[in-house]
């Protein structure tokens, strides 16, 4: 039975990222260069991110490209990409790039920069079980992986507020 809900949710994320993918590219078909290139950019984006919500879907990732933690690192850039192209999208189309507009986009970046940084170190560390420091919540977890967690969340709600 709990198969049958896993594949349900799994087509459920599918339909919505394709809906979601689909309403942001037709919207960057109206719009002039750049911020149709920004309408692009977010709707492949969405395409990548909505169906690795599903763990099972991040830990395929990790084992086609033979990297422990490679699909979450691929969850987070394919999140900050749609949120900012977005943004750019909707800053862009409106022609008024204002200072928190330009305060948004790059401290996303830095916290999307200071991400991968910790991810990079999080890989080179010793550790018996990579695969459970990446993607299990337990007790004496290395400080790097904290801090990678804390600036991936930060970084979410940084772009989205």
């Amino acid at each position: 039975m709990n198969g049958a809900y896993t594949v349900l949710g799994e087509c459920l994320l599918i339909v919505i990222a394709l809906l979601s993918s689909t309403v942001v590219f037709l919207i960057g078909r109206r719009l002039h260069a750049p911020a149709s290139i920004a309408a692009y950019s977010a709707a492949v984006a969405v395409l990548v991110a909505d169906p690795l919500l599903s763990e099972a879907n991040v830990h395929r990732v990790d084992r086609v490209v033979g990297i422990v933690g490679a699909g979450l690192l691929l969850v987070h850039l394919a999140f900050m990409v749609r949120l900012c192209g977005l943004l750019l999208m909707y800053v862009l189309a409106i022609k008024q790039w204002a200072w928190r507009h330009q305060l948004a986009i790059g401290g996303s970046g830095v916290l999307t920069a200071l991400f991968v940084l910790l991810w990079l170190y999080v890989k080179t560390l010793p550790l018996p079980e990579v695969a459970s420091v990446f993607y299990h919540i337990r007790a004496g977890r290395p400080p790097a992986v904290l801090w990678m967690n804390v600036s991936m969340g930060a970084g979410l709600v940084y772009i989205a507020v």
